[in-house]
């Protein structure tokens, strides 16, 4: 779809100029690239509890540019953290 390229490059270009893809939700050179990134969070996490998957080339497409799925790990239905016990 266009208009998710579209926005996976500005992506790059995000990340290019930040060396992350950590893009604000309210980010004022590009307001629809945020939105974009929390929808592409918001819908991987429905699709997971759902036992479904957002494209899988898409998925990769994101993994291979370091993109962060989870920022909030606790917003994750039964997260845990690891006790320092834990390996």
């Amino acid at each position: 779809d266009a208009v998710w390229e579209q926005r996976f490059n500005e992506l790059l270009q995000f990340k290019k100029k930040h060396g992350h893809t950590n893009v604000p939700l309210i980010y004022e050179d590009n307001p629809q690239l945020g939105i974009w990134v929390k929808g592409q969070r918001k819908q991987r996490l429905k699709d997971l509890e759902r036992g479904e998957s957002l494209r899988a080339h898409r998925v990769e497409r994101l993994n291979s540019i370091g993109f962060k799925w989870v920022l909030r790990p606790s917003r994750i239905k039964g997260w845990k953290p690891k006790s320092k016990n834990e390996t």
